[in-house]
């Protein structure tokens, strides 16, 4: 679609499964919990994130989750976080994560190394005392620190 054009128009609703293992990817639930919150086999919950990373043309769960939230087809509640212990370079991973997923891609287009990106990773987990690289892009996300 172009600039400026709603595309929530021609876009087909989610399903009810879609919209709820979106809303658990979002939540950072794994494979194992989401297949005991749905009561399903781990094996259908892949092939269910199968389905919805090709519909949303990204790669893993981080990035699913956010192209979700980026496209409106689930909102979640803003939480309070705190944000200040964040440096600029920690943000602008976190920004590349949201963008790229993988550490392998995010390292190549920063110009770190994967165990850099890694390393970072795990600093910006302590300092928010999370423990899941979803819920931290995603609460960044939803405290509009990231885009």
């Amino acid at each position: 679609m172009g600039a400026g054009v709603d595309d929530t128009l021609t876009r087909p609703a989610l399903k009810p499964w879609q919209y709820d293992t979106l809303l658990l990817v979002a939540a950072g639930a794994d494979v194992a919990e989401m297949a005991r919150y749905e009561h399903l086999s781990q094996e259908a919950i892949k092939s269910r994130l199968k389905v919805l990373t090709a519909l949303y043309g990204v790669m893993d769960r981080t990035t699913l989750a956010v192209a979700a939230l980026r496209r409106g087809d689930i909102r979640l509640t803003s939480a309070p976080w705190i944000w200040q212990a964040l440096s600029p370079r920690q943000c602008e991973l976190l920004q590349a994560i949201a963008d790229h997923g993988r550490n392998a891609t995010v390292a190549e287009v920063m110009g770190l190394s994967p165990l850099t990106v890694k390393s970072y990773l795990e600093e910006i987990k302590v300092k928010t005392g999370d423990t899941r690289r979803t819920n931290v892009v995603v609460r960044a996300y939803r405290a509009g620190l990231i885009q």
